[in-house]
């Protein structure tokens, strides 16, 4: 497994155009790294040294906002919602135009069944960022859970028209089309 891990922060960090760096090898980790390494680890389902890596990020720069973000993800896979609130929202105060941010506190506001307000998270995400495909597909959802299917399907649309081959976009899509098409006919 920590093979595996030296692999994937090598791939990730030559796909983001750094340099491998090595603790181990005498090189200082910034707080980035930190930050990156553990979203690596969470990935790999090993919170612990994920929540590891973002203290030691935050605690070199206590205002690296994707090291809250990336924490409250993985705080948000725990179960632990008020820690990963706190997280996305501390994020936003550090970066208000943070649209990623706003993306994820809008998803576990939705999971929290919070519709209203994952609704106003995921349309500031869009006003942040026009083409985010994902908030499209988030909001989208929040719209239905809502009952408001007009604009869920039009969000449902925008996404996949900003991924046209996205497997999972198409399939949303086209099983809530099939769906809102069964409960018009009731």
């Amino acid at each position: 497994m920590e093979m595996l891990l030296v692999e994937v922060e090598n791939l990730y960090r030559t796909l983001m155009g750094v340099e491998p760096r090595s603790e181990q090898a005498g090189e200082k980790f910034t707080a980035a790294d930190h930050s990156d390494r553990g979203f690596t680890y969470h990935f790999l389902e090993q919170y612990d040294k994920a929540l590891a890596d973002y203290a030691s990020a935050l605690s070199l720069d206590p205002n690296l906002a994707i090291a809250y973000v990336n924490r409250g993800v993985t705080y948000a896979s725990l179960e632990r919602y008020d820690e990963a609130m706190t997280d996305y929202t501390t994020a936003l105060s550090l970066n208000p135009a943070f649209a990623g941010a706003y993306n994820n506190r809008g998803s576990l506001y939705d999971e929290l069944g919070r519709h209203t307000e994952a609704l106003s998270d995921f349309s500031t995400a869009l006003h942040l960022a026009p083409s985010f495909m994902q908030a499209y597909f988030n909001r989208g959802n929040a719209y239905r859970n809502l009952g408001q299917y007009d604009k869920a399907l039009a969000d449902f649309t925008a996404a996949l028209r900003l991924a046209p081959n996205d497997a999972e976009v198409y399939n949303n899509r086209v099983a809530f089309t099939s769906a809102w098409g069964n409960m018009t006919k009731l």
